[in-house]
């Protein structure tokens, strides 16, 4: 029972790592640069003409907009905790120790429990294999001193396993996992959009001027102009990081599945694809209605176990 009650509980967020806050506040700031340029500077003089009133109005509406979306979606990857493993956590039932790193070592050796004998065996072998990675085998966890869940990846820098673990991205000093995974995607695209859209249009305000007139506005244009050279670099460069996402999304793998230690095979990788439709929605949720939105989580099923391609009927439904 004890047992059961540790792995229903939500893993909670760790501590952040005080490194990571610098990273935080270099991209709250530029975000918050970006806003001010836009709506302080240039939607400000558009309000002083009553000729381009209108397109102010527009343009401060669609901004904000954008601008909210990739706002909370970025409070939402920082805040949302990935998928944090309980320490000494085991899918084995029944058993208030869990299970070792000697019987994990003999079970992915011969597939038979040790120290028991009969039918007890026999429980603790199918319920240790319903756990087993793609490749088979079973995980332990050395730093967490517990067994690794199905597709579960241990975070030097959170020192603690993450469930469906992506990878950790110093940016948001947290790491993408099964819980914020959604949230991620969003913001790099939102991120994409904010800038392109914004270096767009600044830059259509502000390059028709002569210099009288900028001088007018204001002394020094320097920061106007460079906030449309970064802006126009973050998105046009975080398109490549989009589209890798959602390929991975479209084939319901994760970085660290296809690169670096963790990597499977292409074989083993193929039982989580459950077709476009199914590999979407597990990441962000069955209502199409609300992919796009940062304020509804998306991720389905628990992150301990995962449907596979060859499931049977009975099991068609993602598992609690």
């Amino acid at each position: 029972a004890g047992e059961q009650e540790v792995r229903k509980k939500k893993p909670k967020p760790q501590s952040r790592h005080v490194v990571g806050v610098p990273f935080v506040a270099v991209v709250l700031a530029v975000m918050g640069w970006t806003w001010y340029v836009h709506v302080l500077i240039m939607d400000f003089e558009l309000f002083k003409d009553w000729k381009t009133v209108p397109i102010a109005v527009v343009d401060l509406i669609v901004f904000n907009i954008i601008f909210a979306f990739e706002m909370i979606s970025y409070a939402r990857i920082v805040g949302t905790c990935p998928g944090f493993v309980p320490k000494g956590w085991s899918s084995m039932s029944g058993q208030d120790g869990g299970i070792s790193k000697e019987q994990m070592s003999r079970l992915n050796g011969d597939g038979e429990a040790p120290g028991r004998g009969g039918a007890g065996s026999d429980e603790i072998a199918v319920s240790v294999q319903r756990g087993r990675a793609a490749s088979g085998e079973i995980r332990f966890c050395e730093a967490c001193q517990c067994e690794k869940p199905e597709r579960a990846h241990h975070c030097r820098v959170c020192n603690r396993c993450v469930l469906k673990m992506d990878h950790h991205c110093p940016w948001i000093n947290n790491c993408v996992g099964h819980y914020n995974q959604k949230f991620f995607i969003l913001f790099v695209w939102y991120t994409v959009l904010l800038g392109l859209y914004n270096c767009a249009t600044v830059s259509l305000w502000a390059y028709p001027m002569s210099d009288a007139r900028q001088q007018a506005i204001m002394e020094d244009w320097t920061v106007v102009w460079t906030n449309i050279i970064v802006s126009g670099i973050f998105g046009a460069f975080q398109i490549a990081f989009g589209v890798h996402h959602l390929l991975l999304v479209r084939q319901n793998v994760t970085t660290i599945e296809t690169i670096g230690k963790g990597r499977l095979r292409k074989k083993q990788l193929a039982v989580y694809d459950l077709g476009l439709r199914g590999n979407i929605e597990l990441v962000f949720g069955p209502k199409m209605s609300t992919w796009a939105l940062p304020c509804v989580q998306g991720c389905h099923g628990d992150g301990y176990t995962w449907r596979r391609r060859n499931d049977s009927a009975r099991d068609a439904e993602l598992r609690p």
